[in-house]
């Protein structure tokens, strides 16, 4: 798996398929999405490409944000890895960052990859204020020529998998239940 820590280092992908998340937990409802990329990036002989950050986005957005970190760095990679996940660009998520537009975003990525498909999950949002979602990124996708893929909500039991509710879930003690949502065994720090 090839780790990259910014745009523009990488060298231009050719047919990538791309996911941007912050994968925090890499957990049932991420792993739809991963293996989503997986298995399409195969079917057209391309890249898969996840864009994700060196630290949660809320730190910078909201600093009163508890991160929990639900994973290190070396297991996100070896789960990541484990999926199949070829390309992996690690974002700092700064001020700056955090005041990019959503269009600004996807053109910094085009400049540097040929997307073919971008899989994402049914509430993902990004860019400044969070103006870009999957109707955005519907609209610019023409302009780029590449397909957005929409993965729906997933759940267990009717609980929605979230990066939030697992972390609830954790610090309530119910940690079966986390473990349940994540597909692994949590470990305490």
């Amino acid at each position: 798996m090839d780790k990259y820590h910014n745009i523009e280092s990488m060298p231009f992908i050719e047919n990538a398929v791309v996911t941007v998340g912050t994968f925090d937990g890499v957990h049932l409802a991420h792993r739809a999405i991963l293996e989503k990329v997986v298995r399409l990036a195969k079917e057209i002989k391309g890249k898969s490409v996840v864009i994700t950050f060196l630290s949660h986005p809320k730190k910078v957005i909201a600093p009163d944000f508890e991160d929990n970190v639900l994973l290190s760095m070396d297991k996100k990679n070896a789960l990541l890895q484990k999926i199949g996940i070829e390309i992996v660009i690690y974002l700092d998520f700064n001020s700056m960052l955090a005041k990019t537009y959503y269009y600004d975003f996807i053109k910094s990525l085009v400049s540097k990859m040929k997307i073919r498909k971008m899989v994402v999950g049914y509430d993902h949002h990004f860019g400044k204020n969070k103006e870009g979602n999957i109707h955005t990124l519907k609209e610019i996708s023409h302009l780029y020529g590449f397909e957005v893929i929409e993965i729906p909500k997933i759940e267990i039991d009717g609980m929605e998998i979230s990066s939030s509710r697992i972390r609830e879930l954790i610090k309530a003690g119910e940690l079966n239940l986390a473990n349940k949502l994540l597909g692994y065994k949590y470990i305490m720090k």
